[in-house]
């Protein structure tokens, strides 16, 4: 008769399946947290009033709507915003944005389903840690998608901090961001730093010396102390740099990488310029007030920290106040 070793009261069979079921099980529950874990996508950007989809993005199909045309930046900041403009001359019921690689994607609805025009706001993670990427776009119909258009998109270093305002727009025109300090010191492209540590660190397109960037940054950094009171967001198109199209603009404000509930207008800002805009005069008192909001104080428990990255001084030019 063949002898069976025990082990404090167990065969070694005995053990054996034990472990090849804990195994079985584990694996299972690796699996469920896969499938229930956080899409990828959701790490890069999202998009408001849009349902998130799990999985890859959908094939294309020629039997799909199409997009005739569509518009976007090609930069985004952390922290910072992107406006997607798509045209079709197709019957569509939503568009869908996803990132080629990574799981997840956004469906937006599209209200009218004949000669399609629809922007998709995407509002970048703080923290994203993509360098570049390509955003997948398509138009469908029921269930139909359409054959996919793509949108390489690369990260501009920028400060993020404990308070970041930021500006993105859609043109190759000058616009500028403005903020203005409780105690009245006016943070914009004539006055880039303030006492209290905000800093003006991405100027694009300044006096119309085209880089293509599309976005503006103020950021404070995580040692600043805020001056607590009321702050005031104004957006100027310093110039149209010839476009004679609408420019859409979208600002932000955020404080430890949450937008702020606003004290007027509203956090996001959408807005635009329309079609045959002239360019507009700079200068310390430009602009139009996009939004307002308070802060008590810099000196929040447990806050989170962001890194703070500079623009390369190299793509930077500096220019006199009245540009």
């Amino acid at each position: 008769m063949k002898a069976t070793h025990k082990f404090y009261g167990f065969s070694f069979q005995a053990l054996a399946i034990s472990l090849a079921l804990l195994l079985t099980f584990s694996a299972c529950d690796k699996d469920d947290d896969k499938d229930n874990g956080k899409a990828e996508i959701e790490s890069v950007f999202e998009v408001p009033d849009a349902t998130l989809r799990t999985g890859s993005f959908p094939s294309g199909s020629s039997t799909g709507p199409s997009i005739a045309n569509f518009s976007g930046n090609a930069y985004v900041l952390p922290g910072g915003s992107n406006a997607i403009t798509l045209e079709s001359d197709s019957e569509a019921t939503s568009a869908l944005i996803g990132i080629e690689g990574l799981s997840g994607y956004y469906e937006v609805p599209i209200s009218s389903k004949n000669q399609v025009s629809v922007t998709i706001y995407l509002f970048v993670d703080p923290n994203i840690n993509l360098e570049s990427f390509t955003i997948l776009l398509a138009l469908q119909l029921n269930t139909t998608v359409g054959n996919h258009q793509s949108l390489n998109v690369d990260l501009v270093e920028a400060g993020t901090g404990q308070l970041q305002v930021s500006l993105s727009w859609d043109k190759e025109v000058d616009l500028d961001i403005y903020l203005v300090e409780p105690g009245g010191t006016t943070i914009y492209y004539g006055n880039p730093f303030s006492d209290f540590g905000g800093e003006l660190d991405i100027d694009s397109n300044a006096a119309c010396y085209i880089d293509g960037i599309n976005n503006e940054n103020i950021t404070y950094d995580d040692e600043a102390v805020l001056e607590a009171g009321e702050y005031i967001v104004r957006v100027n198109l310093w110039s149209n740099c010839d476009i004679i199209e609408q420019i859409n603009y979208v600002a932000t404000a955020r404080f430890n990488g949450s937008l702020i509930s606003p004290s007027w207008g509203s956090n996001p800002k959408y807005g635009n310029y329309p079609a045959g805009s002239e360019s507009q005069f700079g200068g310390m008192e430009a602009g139009i007030e996009v939004m307002k909001f308070n802060i008590s104080s810099s000196k929040l428990e447990n806050a989170k920290t962001f890194a703070k990255f500079s623009f390369p001084a190299a793509d930077m030019k500096s220019y006199p106040a009245t540009k």
